[in-house]
């Protein structure tokens, strides 16, 4: 089963394989440099985690921030995330075609 089948929101993603690894919401919390509650308002869906917090997720999870790429993220959310890091209207354009650029590839490497 892919990712994006299985997992309708990042939440769940983050929740699940936080407790995969036997991580506490503290343990993670400590890990990206924020609170135990903003994970927990992370894994509810409630707060999203910026771009730059995304990535120390990844990286505390061992898991590869492409990996995020598969579970449907809303417009609205990605635009809040690409403009918390001070991007241009520019930069988020071409970072949205590299997203796009990145679901092709992988999507072409399931196929084959």
């Amino acid at each position: 089963m892919s990712t994006k089948n299985k997992y309708s929101s990042i939440s769940q993603f983050i929740k699940d394989k936080r407790q995969e690894m036997n991580m506490t919401q503290e343990s993670l919390a400590s890990q990206i440099g924020v609170t135990a509650a903003t994970i927990s308002l992370y894994e509810s869906g409630d707060r999203n985690p910026d771009l730059e917090k995304l990535r120390k997720i990844a990286e505390a999870l061992e898991i590869p921030l492409a990996i995020f790429l598969n579970i449907e993220v809303p417009e609205e959310n990605l635009d809040i995330a690409l403009r918390s890091q001070k991007l241009d209207a520019k930069r988020i354009a071409e970072v949205k075609r590299y997203i796009q650029l990145l679901k092709y590839e992988q999507q072409t490497k399931k196929n084959n």
